[in-house]
């Protein structure tokens, strides 16, 4: 009796079909993972700028003018200058030189009355008709950063030469005189346009504008007026050209 033989030739056909339909499910699976894996970013936005050369920067934000509206006083003489509020009151003050009777340049301006204040700052700018104070009481001194300036620079808080102690005047000077002693304090600065000559930069509160023989005030009194930090600003502010 002959046997019957399977039909080997058609199940491998179907074995073969089967084996590409799992490749198919494999690659396609693989190549949605690999596609989602490997999508593009959206580009995250910054703050720089394109430069006409093709290079970018950041661009720096702008920095507040502390004296934006302000008005400047400058020393024909001495090339110095200096800034003062916009409704500061400014008067010519013909000088002479006591000394040697040679005519000085100077200007006062005065801070306005306050409401709440009976004081006004007095300040005071002399070209060759500064003179030396004597034995003082300091209390207080700040350093000063002056463009254009061959010395150091200082505002002295003292009592200028007034027995009775007391804050008299605020003064540019050039030595970082010792706080809480009696100084020989020197309120005048040497020109560095004319040798032989000296300047002075000086504040003083009074009870009105042009006050003669004012009282000396604690430094505290000083710093409770409403144009204190206005008249640091002032001599924060000079420089030479």
């Amino acid at each position: 009796m002959q046997k019957l033989l399977p039909n080997t030739k058609g199940f491998g056909l179907i074995a073969v079909l089967a084996v590409v339909v799992v490749l198919g499910v494999i690659g396609g699976g693989g190549a949605y993972v690999y596609h989602q894996n490997h999508k593009t970013k959206p580009a995250t936005k910054t703050s720089t700028t394109s430069k006409s050369d093709g290079s970018s920067s950041t661009k720096p934000k702008p920095v507040a003018d502390v004296y934006a509206g302000w008005g400047t006083y400058t020393s024909a003489k001495e090339g110095l200058s200096f800034r003062y509020p916009s409704g500061w009151i400014t008067r010519a003050d013909p000088c002479v030189n006591p000394a040697t009777q040679a005519v000085g340049e100077c200007i006062k301006i005065d801070s306005p009355v306050r409401t709440g204040s009976p004081y006004v700052f007095e300040l005071g700018y002399y070209w060759n008709s500064g003179t030396n104070i004597g034995p003082s009481q300091v209390y207080e001194t700040q350093p000063l950063t002056v463009k254009g300036s061959t010395s150091s620079l200082y505002l002295t808080a003292e009592s200028a030469g007034n027995p009775n102690g007391g804050v008299c005047d605020l003064n540019l000077v050039t030595q970082n005189y010792p706080i809480g002693k009696d100084s020989s304090v020197s309120s005048v600065v040497p020109s560095q346009k004319q040798q032989g000559v000296v300047f002075a930069l000086s504040a003083s509160m009074r009870p009105s504008a042009g006050a003669q023989n004012t009282p000396c005030y604690s430094l505290s009194e000083y710093k409770t007026q409403p144009d204190y930090q206005d008249l640091l600003k002032v001599f924060e502010s000079v420089q030479y050209s």
